[in-house]
Order: C-alpha cells, then structure tokens, then sequence
C-alpha cells in the first residue's frame, strides 16, 4: 500500500504535474527494461561464443589425442590471423 502522504502529495499535484509524474515513471520504466534485456541479450550471446571455443578445443584436444597433429605451428597459425585481422580493419564502412 502506498505511504498516505505521497499519495497525499500526487493527488493534490495539478492535472499537468500529474502527467508529467506518469510519463516520467513510464519513461524510467522503459529504460530499465530495455537495459536488462540487453544485459541478457549481451550475456547469452557471450556464453553462446563460449560454447563454441569450448568445442572447439575440446574438438581439437580429441583430435590430438587420437595421434592426428595440427600441420601448422600455433605462431604460423596466430601470424595468419593477425593478418586477417588487420587486413579487415580498414575495410568497412566507416
């Protein structure tokens, strides 16, 4: 139940004062929701990308372990994607 003295305090607000109150709580109201949900939004897609380097690795451990080697040294393989990376940055549309 509402405190009696604020609700005291808004129902003697003018009808204008009234307004504003509503469409400022609408308006918080709005921005909380829509933070939470790309806070949820950004927490499923991190743990989503998680899962997959997980596979991965663990794809990529199985492979070893069944005596099949990768052909590439780990330098090789981080200097060709560094490449890439590069290579992308100035393309766009910036």
């Amino acid at each position: 139940m509402a405190d009696k003295g604020t609700l005291r305090v808004y129902t003697e607000l003018p009808q204008w004062a009234k307004g504003v109150v509503v469409v400022g709580g609408l308006v918080v109201g709005y921005i909380a929701v829509t933070a939470i949900l790309r806070k949820i939004k950004e927490a499923k897609t991190k743990a989503a990308s998680l899962t997959e380097v997980n596979d991965a690795t663990s794809e990529l451990q199985t492979e070893i372990k069944s005596g099949k080697r990768p052909t590439l040294q780990k330098t090789t393989i981080d200097d060709m994607a560094n490449s890439i990376v590069s290579a992308s940055n100035d393309c766009g549309s910036n």
